[in-house]
């Protein structure tokens, strides 16, 4: 995936101007500022949540690296990615995908199952 390959050097810069020195083939691509490796992401992230307000979500639960699986598979389904490809994506099967996001995509859903047999209807149903 070419694209990754801006972000890898960006990384590689920053480790750069955390340590004076260009990564070996042996450093970590995630380092804290003095070029250790991060064995885990978990209290930065609640830190980073807190200090932008989200770390509680609407319904009062709190947000964690969890939430992103979540958004995630959201944004795949919106997208018109398939149950039982996404399923096999994040590990886990089509019925739990159709169980806990079935509601994401009735609009789009309804729009497929009614056609506009005339081509003149006012209101179109698109995906936002």
């Amino acid at each position: 995936m070419p694209e990754t390959l801006t972000f890898l050097n960006l990384l590689k810069s920053l480790f750069y101007v955390a340590t004076g020195v260009m990564p070996k083939d042996d450093d970590p691509v995630f380092f804290t500022h003095e070029g250790k490796r991060i064995r885990s992401f978990k209290g930065g992230l609640a830190k980073l949540l807190a200090a932008a307000d989200l770390r509680v979500a609407r319904n009062g639960k709190t947000r964690d690296s969890f939430s992103f699986r979540h958004f995630y598979i959201t944004q795949q389904i919106r997208e018109g990615v398939g149950h039982h490809l996404l399923g096999r994506n994040v590990g886990t099967s089509s019925k739990m995908i159709d169980a806990y996001y079935s509601k994401i995509r009735p609009t789009d859903e309804i729009a497929q199952l009614i056609p506009d047999w005339s081509k003149k209807r006012l209101l179109q149903y698109k995906r936002k």
